[in-house]
């Protein structure tokens, strides 16, 4: 599945494959059906294929609704909590902390991610945006993403010497893409459907 989601290119992009969205939506039920142990997950983290395909793909082809709501459900998958009674509760930990370095690495995706957010916002203030419509979904999703990285951060800051390192670089990234102006206008517009559904 990992092979048929595309390649980069020479020129530093990523070229799709023609499979490309339904190996992603193929890899998400995978995950829907991990068990606590996370198998699926931690085998997707050992491969990086978050570093090599999943942020390389939103980078190139942001534009593309449908694959970049796929994109983003994966990195929400990525990027949950383990289950506390999970035997390999540190190995599952380890691998979080691992994707919170690779996102940190690829920032240039968060700008990406928040202009379709922005796009979203635009929708709904104009009374445009429709409960289930991608927009609405990636909206969503993205702020389940960005709570699941501040839980990784926080998990991160009760092990290791560099954790408040990793912690404040979120947060100053964060910042950057002006996600708290955005999370306000959210707020503001909490009883305009589809948000209130929400």
């Amino acid at each position: 599945l990992v092979s048929t989601i595309g390649v980069r290119t020479t020129r530093g992009g990523y070229r799709k494959d023609p499979e490309c969205d339904a190996s992603l939506q193929d890899i998400t039920r995978f995950l829907q059906k991990d068990s606590s142990e996370r198998g699926v997950f931690l085998q997707l983290i050992a491969w990086n294929v978050l570093g090599k395909d999943l942020l390389p793909l939103l980078g190139t082809h942001c534009g593309e609704l449908s694959t970049s709501f796929l994109v983003v459900k994966l990195l929400v998958f990525l990027t949950l909590p383990p289950e506390k009674e999970s035997t390999n509760f540190i190995a599952q930990n380890q691998a979080l902390n691992s994707t919170l370095r690779v996102l940190l690495d690829h920032a240039c995706i968060f700008p990406k991610l928040m202009l379709l957010v922005s796009e979203a916002l635009g929708k709904l203030e104009t009374g445009n945006l429709e409960n289930g419509e991608t927009l609405t979904k990636i909206l969503q999703l993205t702020f389940t993403l960005v709570r699941n990285l501040l839980l990784i951060a926080r998990s991160h800051s009760l092990v290791g010497s560099k954790s408040s390192n990793v912690r404040h670089e979120l947060f100053r990234l964060l910042l950057k893409c002006q996600f708290m102006e955005v999370l306000s206008a959210v707020i503001q517009d909490a009883c305009v459907s589809p948000i209130n559904n929400d």
